[in-house]
């Protein structure tokens, strides 16, 4: 996935719905997943996100903006 392969090249990605991917959580991330691929595929889970709301654009902003104030102060 390009998040991993983003992660790998030390850049942090931010989901939609404003939850990091890091080099301390991508393992996890992928496990999650591809368990949740396999179930899908064996029929085993349905359905998938909820919509996308103003509460996910709200942490999409916040995460973006914490992710710049931190970039502006290594500078």
């Amino acid at each position: 996935p390009l998040a991993d392969r983003l992660v790998k090249k030390g850049v942090t990605a931010l989901v939609p719905r404003g939850r990091e991917f890091d080099e301390r959580n991508m393992g996890d991330r992928l496990a999650v997943r591809n368990l949740f691929t396999d179930l899908r595929e064996q029929g085993q889970v349905g359905g998938g996100q909820a919509a996308y709301g103003e509460r996910d654009r709200q942490a999409f902003a916040n995460a973006l903006d914490r992710l710049l104030t931190q970039l502006m102060r290594t500078r």
